[in-house]
């Protein structure tokens, strides 16, 4: 990815290819509505490109210093790539994948200044087209409940309202005194496993940013516990994967129900073991031949 090359050529041509549009009108305070922008758009041929062949529009909203925005780039068609500039026009924040199971972008950002910013929706790869869904929301006051409300419904396809609500204690217990935002995503099992546990289909991805989220990654006892609590409510969720999103760290935890924890009243959740690409799990080398996907209990580690 050509970050800033790309930043060079959108800077140049700023007002000269894609009209720019802003939602709402915010004549006294930007948290009047807490939805600043939202655009669903296409990337086509005619739009403006990039010096690596990739097409992109842009839009603004108007935002104020020490604002919580969250940003989203969505498509099915298309890998998106989402940048933001500030005022001045200057790139503060860019992301590819949520996830390595999530290939739609989004970006968790405090504004530092008063001012339009630019939000340009991109593909990653040169000559992609297609439809988008592009959305900037303001995280103040109800608002951040709405959008990880939204997100749990999205990651597991019709759950009940207990599994909602154990997702969402699961989110309030991980940022409860800790810098860390958490974001919430599915995580299709069946194309990560050769096999998944029977009715258990579903994923959930948590993915951790700021200061204290290497802390959480790092304490094996919690994460169990708040997997056996999604787990246990969730009864179509097998796996939960929590990501450090900033360190490249994982660890997946998941059901099984099997060995020394068949006999535990609790839900039987551990840790998934790791394995590289082609070797075996725990150290040993023997009898293992190289796969493209682990088995249950299993996670790709480098």
């Amino acid at each position: 990815m050509q970050a800033l090359q790309r930043l060079g050529i959108i800077i140049t041509t700023v007002g000269t290819t894609v009209g720019l549009a802003v939602c709402g009108v915010f004549s006294s305070s930007v948290k009047a509505s807490p939805i600043l922008l939202e655009e669903r758009g296409t990337l086509s041929s005619g739009d403006a490109i990039l010096d690596d062949g990739s097409l992109y529009d842009q839009y603004t909203f108007v935002g104020s210093s020490g604002q919580r925005v969250t940003i989203y780039l969505e498509s099915d068609d298309f890998d998106p790539y989402l940048i933001l500039l500030d005022p001045a026009r200057r790139r503060i924040s860019e992301n590819d994948d949520i996830s390595r199971t999530n290939r739609n972008s989004r970006l968790v950002i405090t504004l530092p200044s008063t001012g339009t910013y630019t939000v340009v929706a991109n593909s990653y790869e040169s000559g992609q087209t297609g439809s988008y869904l592009l959305r900037v929301a303001s995280e103040g006051g109800n608002i951040s409940r709405l959008i990880a409300q939204e997100m749990v419904a999205a990651a597991v396809p019709n759950a009940s309202p207990i599994c909602r609500s154990a997702i969402l204690s699961v989110m309030d217990n991980i940022g409860e005194g800790r810098e860390v935002d958490v974001l919430v995503d599915a995580v299709p099992l069946r194309r990560q496993f050769q096999t998944v546990p029977p009715n258990r289909p579903n994923g959930v991805s948590l993915g951790l940013n700021g200061p204290a989220a290497l802390s959480v990654m790092f304490s094996p006892q919690f994460l169990t516990e708040l997997s056996r609590q999604m787990i246990h409510d969730c009864k179509t969720v097998g796996a939960v994967l929590f990501e450090a999103t900033e360190a490249g760290f994982d660890r997946t935890f998941g059901y099984l129900p099997t060995g020394e924890m068949q006999n535990s009243a609790q839900v039987p959740v551990g840790e998934f073991t790791c394995v590289s690409s082609g070797g075996s799990s725990g150290g040993s080398s023997g009898g293992r031949s190289d796969r493209t996907l682990p088995e249950w209990g299993e996670q790709m580690c480098l």
